[in-house]
């Protein structure tokens, strides 16, 4: 009875063990694709990771690009506002504003050299205005022997020149210069030769003295010597 407990035992095992290996076939069988399937996600899980790290690399690489153009042109935007700031620099240094110049006005001359009073006087005619332009005088007034007025000396440096106002009206009597700085209209003056006189006035209308006829007057040389010392031009 042991011996056949025994082989029923064994049967039992052999039993046993069979199932566990036809039962771990269909398993093992079973679980072979969904290996391959998760192999598969995972190889494409790689590549796709794979060309989503070069897709990155690609837009980092044109965003290095980009912002390496972008500040090449920065710099060189830079160095174009720094070459025409210098250019204005040294267009301002070269060529400085002009500066207006200021002419000074000459300085009025308190004695003015008086025109001359052959050329700018007549006798008869008003001497309002050679006065009034030539002020380096001393003036004397005198009642007339003659008229009903007042005889006028101007006395210049060079000459005198003698009025009479009548009646409010002021006209010239005549012109004595002693001074060298005048001459007439033909060049004969003080230190004038009586050659000279002769020469440019012809011979004299008077035996008493060198006398012409002048400007609706009488034009006198005076003499010492032979050289003229004083002129008179005056009226008759």
């Amino acid at each position: 009875m042991n011996k056949n407990f025994v082989l029923s035992a064994i049967c039992g095992l052999i039993c046993a063990a069979s199932l566990t290996a036809c039962g771990s076939d269909p398993v093992s069988n079973d679980s072979a694709p969904e290996t391959t399937t998760v192999t598969a996600v995972s190889e494409t899980t790689a590549e796709d990771a794979a060309e989503t790290t070069a897709a990155d690399e690609k837009a980092t690489t044109a965003a290095a690009e980009t912002t390496t153009a972008e500040t090449e042109d920065d710099v060189t935007t830079t160095e174009a506002e720094a070459e025409a700031t210098t250019a204005e620099a040294v267009q301002t240094t070269e060529a400085p504003a002009a500066e207006p110049q200021q002419t000074e006005a000459p300085a009025p001359q308190e004695n003015p050299t008086p025109s001359n009073p052959f050329e700018a006087l007549k006798l008869g005619g008003d001497p309002s205005a050679f006065v009034a332009q030539n002020k380096n005088y001393t003036k004397t007034e005198a009642d007339s022997c003659l008229v009903n007025g007042k005889d006028i000396t101007y006395v210049y440096p060079d000459f005198e020149l003698h009025t009479l106002l009548e009646n409010g009206v002021e006209t010239v009597k005549s012109i004595y210069v002693t001074g060298t700085g005048i001459r007439t209209p033909k060049n004969i003056g003080v230190g004038s030769t009586k050659a000279e006189v002769t020469a440019a006035y012809g011979e004299s209308i008077s035996e008493f003295n060198t006398s012409y006829n002048c400007d609706g007057g009488i034009l006198k040389f005076e003499f010492e010597g032979d050289v003229v010392s004083a002129i008179d031009m005056f009226k008759e």
